[in-house]
Protein backbone atom coordinates (compact mmCIF):
# COMPACT_ATOMS: atom_id res chain seq x y z
CA UNK A 1 0.00 0.00 0.00
CA UNK A 2 1.51 3.33 -1.31
CA UNK A 3 0.55 5.96 1.28
CA UNK A 4 1.67 10.01 2.02
CA UNK A 5 0.59 10.53 5.39
CA UNK A 6 3.37 10.16 8.19
CA UNK A 7 6.52 11.09 5.69
CA UNK A 8 7.33 13.38 8.73
CA UNK A 9 7.90 10.24 11.41
CA UNK A 10 9.92 9.03 8.52
CA UNK A 11 12.25 11.60 8.56
CA UNK A 12 12.28 12.37 12.23
CA UNK A 13 13.72 8.74 12.77
CA UNK A 14 16.12 8.90 9.97
CA UNK A 15 17.41 12.08 11.60
CA UNK A 16 17.74 10.89 14.99
CA UNK A 17 19.56 8.36 14.23
CA UNK A 18 22.10 10.20 11.99
CA UNK A 19 22.45 12.66 14.67
CA UNK A 20 22.83 10.03 17.44
CA UNK A 21 25.23 7.94 15.29
CA UNK A 22 27.78 10.88 14.51
CA UNK A 23 27.38 12.07 17.96
CA UNK A 24 28.84 8.74 19.16
CA UNK A 25 31.85 9.20 16.95
CA UNK A 26 33.07 11.58 19.87
CA UNK A 27 33.42 9.38 22.22
CA UNK A 28 36.41 7.10 20.38
CA UNK A 29 38.56 10.49 21.45
CA UNK A 30 40.02 10.30 24.55
CA UNK A 31 41.88 12.79 26.49
CA UNK A 32 45.01 12.03 27.63
CA UNK A 33 45.77 11.05 31.29
CA UNK A 34 48.44 12.87 32.93
CA UNK A 35 50.06 13.77 36.29
CA UNK A 36 49.64 17.01 38.04
CA UNK A 37 53.20 18.16 37.12
CA UNK A 38 52.27 18.07 33.24
CA UNK A 39 53.40 20.63 31.09
CA UNK A 40 51.70 21.84 28.25
CA UNK A 41 54.69 20.04 26.38
CA UNK A 42 53.34 16.75 27.67
CA UNK A 43 50.34 17.54 26.99
CA UNK A 44 50.90 18.80 23.07
CA UNK A 45 52.90 15.34 22.83
CA UNK A 46 50.31 13.33 24.25
CA UNK A 47 47.67 14.81 21.96
CA UNK A 48 50.08 14.43 18.64
CA UNK A 49 51.00 10.64 19.41
CA UNK A 50 50.03 8.00 16.90
CA UNK A 51 47.78 6.17 18.47
CA UNK A 52 46.05 9.72 18.80
CA UNK A 53 46.69 10.58 14.99
CA UNK A 54 45.11 7.07 14.01
CA UNK A 55 41.65 7.95 16.10
CA UNK A 56 41.81 11.72 14.88
CA UNK A 57 41.55 10.25 11.59
CA UNK A 58 38.96 7.42 12.03
CA UNK A 59 36.70 10.28 13.43
CA UNK A 60 37.29 12.47 10.49
CA UNK A 61 36.33 9.86 7.81
CA UNK A 62 33.58 8.73 9.95
CA UNK A 63 32.17 12.17 10.22
CA UNK A 64 32.28 13.13 6.49
CA UNK A 65 30.65 9.57 5.77
CA UNK A 66 27.57 9.73 8.03
CA UNK A 67 27.41 13.38 6.58
CA UNK A 68 27.51 12.18 3.02
CA UNK A 69 25.13 9.97 3.36
CA UNK A 70 22.85 11.95 5.33
CA UNK A 71 23.18 14.25 2.58
CA UNK A 72 22.78 11.85 -0.20
CA UNK A 73 19.59 10.83 1.96
CA UNK A 74 18.13 14.07 2.32
CA UNK A 75 18.08 14.91 -1.17
CA UNK A 76 16.54 11.67 -2.23
CA UNK A 77 14.01 12.40 0.59
CA UNK A 78 13.20 16.43 -0.53
CA UNK A 79 11.45 14.70 -3.81
CA UNK A 80 10.21 11.13 -2.21
CA UNK A 81 6.82 12.63 -1.01
CA UNK A 82 4.95 9.01 -0.73
CA UNK A 83 5.74 5.85 0.70
CA UNK A 84 5.15 1.83 0.62
CA UNK A 85 6.63 -1.23 3.11
CA UNK A 86 9.14 -1.83 0.96
CA UNK A 87 10.72 1.89 1.44
CA UNK A 88 10.00 1.55 5.26
CA UNK A 89 11.87 -1.61 5.12
CA UNK A 90 14.61 -0.87 2.72
CA UNK A 91 14.94 2.79 5.11
CA UNK A 92 15.19 1.08 8.22
CA UNK A 93 17.87 -1.38 6.88
CA UNK A 94 19.82 1.21 5.57
CA UNK A 95 19.98 3.41 9.37
CA UNK A 96 21.02 -0.23 10.56
CA UNK A 97 24.50 0.73 8.80
CA UNK A 98 24.18 4.06 9.79
CA UNK A 99 24.23 2.91 13.48
CA UNK A 100 27.44 0.49 13.48
CA UNK A 101 29.43 3.42 12.10
CA UNK A 102 30.88 4.14 15.17
CA UNK A 103 31.43 0.27 15.88
CA UNK A 104 33.77 0.53 12.95
CA UNK A 105 35.37 3.63 13.45
CA UNK A 106 36.63 2.22 16.56
CA UNK A 107 37.72 -0.72 14.75
CA UNK A 108 40.06 1.14 12.08
CA UNK A 109 40.84 3.71 15.10
CA UNK A 110 42.55 0.72 16.97
CA UNK A 111 43.57 -1.75 14.19
CA UNK A 112 44.01 0.59 11.24
CA UNK A 113 47.20 -1.46 10.60
CA UNK A 114 45.11 -4.67 9.87
CA UNK A 115 44.08 -4.90 6.36
CA UNK A 116 41.07 -6.99 7.52
CA UNK A 117 40.04 -4.15 9.80
CA UNK A 118 40.01 -1.73 6.88
CA UNK A 119 38.14 -3.75 4.23
CA UNK A 120 35.26 -4.54 6.81
CA UNK A 121 34.99 -0.58 7.12
CA UNK A 122 34.98 -0.33 3.57
CA UNK A 123 32.21 -2.95 2.68
CA UNK A 124 30.06 -2.10 5.19
CA UNK A 125 29.98 1.76 3.88
CA UNK A 126 30.06 -0.21 0.28
CA UNK A 127 26.94 -2.08 1.39
CA UNK A 128 25.27 0.92 2.93
CA UNK A 129 25.95 3.50 -0.12
CA UNK A 130 24.59 0.46 -2.21
CA UNK A 131 21.36 0.07 -0.01
CA UNK A 132 20.63 4.13 0.13
CA UNK A 133 20.44 4.05 -3.72
CA UNK A 134 18.32 1.49 -4.32
CA UNK A 135 16.01 3.05 -2.17
CA UNK A 136 16.06 6.46 -4.68
CA UNK A 137 15.88 3.47 -7.43
CA UNK A 138 12.77 1.85 -5.94
CA UNK A 139 11.46 5.40 -4.66
CA UNK A 140 11.60 6.98 -8.87
CA UNK A 141 10.94 3.91 -10.92
CA UNK A 142 8.15 4.93 -13.38
CA UNK A 143 8.17 7.69 -10.24
CA UNK A 144 6.29 5.50 -8.00
CA UNK A 145 6.85 7.55 -4.59
CA UNK A 146 8.16 10.62 -6.18
CA UNK A 147 6.75 13.79 -7.34
CA UNK A 148 4.83 13.18 -10.47
CA UNK A 149 7.19 16.44 -12.60
CA UNK A 150 10.61 15.65 -10.87
CA UNK A 151 12.89 15.87 -14.34
CA UNK A 152 13.90 12.75 -15.95
CA UNK A 153 17.91 14.31 -15.87
CA UNK A 154 17.60 14.89 -12.12
CA UNK A 155 16.38 11.51 -11.18
CA UNK A 156 19.50 10.13 -13.06
CA UNK A 157 22.03 12.67 -11.41
CA UNK A 158 20.83 11.38 -8.06
CA UNK A 159 20.85 7.94 -9.27
CA UNK A 160 24.66 8.06 -10.23
CA UNK A 161 25.51 10.19 -7.67
CA UNK A 162 24.26 7.98 -5.21
CA UNK A 163 26.35 5.38 -6.52
CA UNK A 164 29.61 7.19 -6.57
CA UNK A 165 30.53 6.62 -2.88
CA UNK A 166 29.88 2.89 -2.42
CA UNK A 167 31.49 1.63 -5.52
CA UNK A 168 34.89 3.92 -4.46
CA UNK A 169 34.03 1.85 -1.15
CA UNK A 170 34.00 -1.16 -2.68
CA UNK A 171 37.06 -0.60 -5.02
CA UNK A 172 38.75 0.38 -1.65
CA UNK A 173 38.08 -2.88 0.06
CA UNK A 174 39.92 -4.85 -2.54
CA UNK A 175 42.84 -2.19 -2.49
CA UNK A 176 43.31 -1.82 1.31
CA UNK A 177 44.60 -5.67 1.09
CA UNK A 178 47.63 -4.43 -0.68
CA UNK A 179 47.71 -0.33 0.32
CA UNK A 180 47.06 0.28 4.17
CA UNK A 181 46.13 3.27 5.16
CA UNK A 182 43.98 3.82 2.30
CA UNK A 183 40.85 6.42 3.75
CA UNK A 184 42.14 9.68 3.23
CA UNK A 185 42.74 8.75 -0.55
CA UNK A 186 39.45 7.34 -0.38
CA UNK A 187 37.84 10.51 1.04
CA UNK A 188 39.57 12.58 -2.08
CA UNK A 189 38.27 9.81 -5.03
CA UNK A 190 34.64 10.07 -3.73
CA UNK A 191 34.76 13.99 -3.55
CA UNK A 192 36.27 13.80 -7.60
CA UNK A 193 33.58 10.80 -8.42
CA UNK A 194 30.90 13.38 -7.45
CA UNK A 195 32.33 16.43 -9.09
CA UNK A 196 32.74 14.21 -12.46
CA UNK A 197 29.21 12.80 -12.45
CA UNK A 198 27.53 16.54 -11.71
CA UNK A 199 29.53 17.86 -14.28
CA UNK A 200 28.59 15.03 -16.64
CA UNK A 201 25.43 15.03 -16.22
CA UNK A 202 25.06 18.95 -17.29
CA UNK A 203 23.72 20.37 -13.77
CA UNK A 204 24.27 20.16 -9.78
CA UNK A 205 22.44 18.12 -7.40
CA UNK A 206 19.65 19.98 -5.03
CA UNK A 207 21.35 21.08 -1.43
Amino acid sequence: MIDDRGMDRILSLSDGIFAFAITLLVLNLTVPALTQSATSADLLKSLTTQSQYEKYLAYGISFFVISNYWLAHHRMFRYIKRYDGRLLRLNMFFLLFITIVPFFTELISDYGNLESADAIYYLSQALGGFLLTYIWIHASTNNRLIQEDTPKNLIRLITARGLVSPAVFLAATAVSFFIPSYSFFTLITIGIGLRIVSREYGTKATS
